[in-house]
């Protein structure tokens, strides 16, 4: 749409006066992996053509970590960094924003941006709890890094069946193992890993085919 390629090449302008563009650009997903589509024994059933995947030469997809850690090597000594920390209490008036922190630690800002990722701490305190806001589309997707993964040539198999796929996402120097599923919404808390861990083998349970 029109507003999207407006903020798109506003973005692009924002990173190049931030002097990061030309870093971004070195991150960016190189999309020449061809997606596979695979069968229990891994053999090709279909795949996708380059064409249909690749990015026209202004569209710039980068990895969030990659991202975060090239903003993070432009800051300059004025600004002040917390670490293992987050909001747990805000309360705003006219000439500002009073924060209470996890650790104990009050602050006071000219303004609060709620950048916090899709589980917003800072939405939930403004807004309220998530659950009045969200829709759920009935499926999950997990991911997983795969640090001895070799690929082979530029190929990404995917192993797709009824309500679930398993497959590998490899790009730059990284690879990924990528899970998706369908279900109706399971309520359970984000911040457990084992409860997670649990949710992804049970969806997978009995079908373990395809080794990639």
């Amino acid at each position: 749409s029109r507003d999207a390629k407006d903020a798109k090449t506003a973005m692009i302008e924002v990173a190049e006066k931030m002097g990061v563009l030309g870093a971004i650009r070195d991150r960016r997903i190189d999309m020449t992996e061809r997606v596979q589509f695979v069968d229990g024994h891994g053999a090709v059933v279909a795949e996708l053509p380059l064409e249909e995947i690749n990015d026209s030469a202004d569209d710039i997809e980068i990895p969030r970590e990659d991202l975060t850690n090239i903003l993070y090597r432009q800051l300059g000594p004025s600004v002040e960094l917390r670490f293992a920390e987050s909001v747990t209490g805000l309360d705003a008036d006219d000439r500002g924003v009073d924060i209470l922190f996890a650790s104990g630690v009050r602050d006071r800002y000219d303004v609060v941006i709620g950048a916090d990722g899709m589980h917003s701490a800072v939405r939930r305190l403004v807004f309220g709890p998530e659950h009045q806001f969200l829709h759920h589309l009935g499926f999950y997707v997990a991911l997983a890094d795969l640090p001895d993964y070799i690929a082979s040539g530029r190929n990404n198999p995917m192993y797709n069946f009824p309500g679930r796929m398993a497959g590998i996402a490899a790009y730059n120097d990284k690879a990924l193992a990528v899970f998706m599923f369908r279900s109706s919404w399971i309520d359970h808390d984000y911040h457990d890993l084992d409860a997670q861990k649990r949710i992804l083998a049970e969806a997978f349970a009995g079908h373990n085919e395809w080794r990639g």
